[in-house]
């Protein structure tokens, strides 16, 4: 028998894909946009081992949270696609092992993120050119990058294993990882300020993956030698444990049958705890489909409308907790900045989770042709999708922005002269507006996105890409060719106009996509659901109406060329 077939079987299929190689050119090209502004941006002002040492801590962070994300992205759907698609139990009609199943997965999902990495580690190393930067630092931070690799996916191979549902595997993981990742070194933050425990609040930071990652400049390094090897030797062991544990749990994963005893009661209450009770069911199933058969459907998991306000009152309450152990006695605009940057930042990535969900269960399910052949109009279709995104955002967005306006009236009226001042002022206005119109842009693309692709995951990356990612390579360019140009610009100026590019292009962008979005759901959804059927990917719809608009025109150029005795 083969040594590990899945794993040839599925590498097979992995060299046959183009995104496979794509994609190591669009890490390396995406990773050089950072280094171009650095190197052209603000360095002529700045010596070129502090370019150095800036260039690598930006590149670092960045790198580290590409590893995260592309771990949740490729690996936390891969065996429970399997178990909904059925094809799980008959890989163990073979002589398979569990072991074998899993090392199978992980080496087709991880080919892509280790191919990244890859592509990555050149650009890391254009620091070392400048100085500021050690051999050393270069080798840690590969070292904890490829740790941490293996970390994230063996934590969302064992979620998938143990999920049915995509959005449940991505959730769960996400919500491990940010635990791992950030709640860790919180909870040590807070056993330091209780008595009797500051001893333990090192071991709960160290034990999470970032501290190694925040130690790999030399600087750092050599004080904590032992905390960086013991933080990831941490991290390596926790993802042995639960690759172990995918392993161990994988052969009964894929069997649903009847579930008795304390696992009955544990799943009925965990049912009644989303969907409410089985009388509270009925009343609101009964006022949903009042008002909308879709909204019904998108809306059954009732009790799912508290999760952003749980997590807008863990917010407050950590940032009400932080703030009274550092005695902060007002509120300064650059943390406020910082902190609701990442918060909108956060709510916007869940509002597209939520909206790409919209059909691609649907179409993963074979239900989406069935849902469209009944009397619902398009409009009711997507209507019904449009207030459960509402019921579920609006009224926890619309809080999260008056409090945040609250802040910065705040933060404003301390009087604080200079120009920096000004640019954090116009960064938090400008912040707040783009936020506004990204979630709005965020549902329509969500929904398209959602019927085009071949899986949620994918609708997902491609709402990312262009909403999220595309105002910030614009904005890239425009610090380059400013300073191409104009290199005698004053930094604040500079900073000013980068933050009127990136809030121009960021409200251009939403008006256009939500512009075509709605009129493909309105026009071309009935299209898409069944272009599958005539062997086509309904993703390509656009490139192939604007094949066949040139193919018109072409034809119609020719016929007029011809002379009228032309034969």
């Amino acid at each position: 028998m083969t040594f590990l077939p899945i794993v040839e079987r599925e590498l097979r299929v992995a060299s046959r894909r183009s995104g496979t190689y794509w994609l190591r050119a669009q890490v390396a090209l995406s990773a050089l946009i950072p280094v171009l502004v650095v190197l052209i941006g603000p360095g002529p002002f700045m010596a070129p081992s502090q370019q150095g040492a800036e260039m690598f801590q930006i590149l670092a962070y960045l790198a580290f949270f590409f590893t995260i994300v592309s771990a949740v992205r490729l690996t936390a759907d891969c065996i429970s696609s399997e178990k909904r698609e059925g094809t799980l139990g008959l890989l163990f009609l073979t002589d398979l092992k569990p072991r074998d199943v899993v090392i199978g997965k992980l080496s087709a999902t991880s080919l892509n993120a280790f191919y990244g990495l890859v592509a990555l580690v050149p650009v890391l190393a254009i620091p070392l050119m400048l100085g500021g930067v050690t051999f050393g630092d270069l080798a840690r931070l590969t070292l904890v990058l490829l740790n941490t690799l293996f970390f994230a996916l063996a934590v969302s191979m064992f979620v998938s294993v143990l999920s049915w549902q995509e959005r449940q595997a991505m959730g769960l993981t996400t919500i491990l990882l940010i635990g791992f990742c950030i709640g860790l070194p919180m909870v040590g933050g807070i056993a330091a300020s209780v008595n009797g425990l500051g001893q333990l609040a090192p071991w709960f930071v160290q034990a999470s993956p970032g501290y190694a990652c925040a130690q790999i400049r030399s600087s750092s390094y050599i004080g904590a030698a032992g905390a960086f090897w013991f933080s990831s030797a941490v991290t390596h062991g926790l993802g042995w444990l639960f690759f172990s544990l995918a392993c161990w749990r994988l052969p009964a994963a894929w069997q649903d049958g009847p579930s008795e005893g304390w696992l009955k009661r544990w799943r009925n209450w965990c049912r009644d705890l989303v969907m409410g009770s089985v009388t509270a069911r009925a009343v609101f199933r009964r006022a949903a489909l009042n008002v909308n058969p879709i909204f019904w459907l998108a809306s059954r998991e009732r009790r799912m409308v508290w999760y952003p306000w749980i997590l807008l009152g863990s917010v407050a309450a950590i940032a009400i907790f932080g703030c009274r152990l550092a005695e902060v006695r007002g509120v300064d605009l650059w943390p406020l900045l910082f902190s609701t940057f990442f918060l909108n930042w956060f709510l916007k990535h869940w509002m597209i989770n939520f909206a790409s969900q919209a059909f691609a269960v649907d179409r993963d399910k074979g239900a989406l042709e069935l849902l469209l052949s009944t009397p619902l109009t398009l409009g009711d279709v997507v209507g019904g999708h449009r207030l459960a995104l509402s019921r579920q955002f609006l009224a926890p967005v619309v809080v999260m922005v008056l409090i945040e306006l609250v802040l910065f009236v705040m933060a404003v009226s301390v009087p604080e002269g200079g120009r920096e001042h000004h640019v954090l002022t116009l960064a938090m206005l400008a912040s707040l507006v783009v936020f506004l119109a990204d979630s709005y842009a965020a549902g329509w693309m969500g929904w398209w996105c959602s019927a085009v692709s071949k899986s949620a995951s994918s609708a997902v990356t491609s709402v990312y890409l262009r909403l999220m990612i595309g105002p910030w390579v614009a904005v890239g360019f425009v610090v380059i060719l400013i300073y191409l140009f104009e290199d005698t610009m004053e930094g604040e100026i500079v900073t000013l106009l980068s933050i009127l590019a990136w809030a121009g292009v960021s409200l251009l962008l939403d008006y256009y996509f939500v512009k075509s979005s709605r009129a493909n759901l309105l026009s071309s959804l009935r299209l898409t659901a069944v272009e599958r059927y005539g062997g086509a990917d309904a993703g390509t719809l656009g490139w192939r109406q604007l094949g066949r608009a040139l193919g018109r025109w072409w034809a119609g150029k020719k016929r007029g060329s011809r002379s009228p005795g032309a034969v």
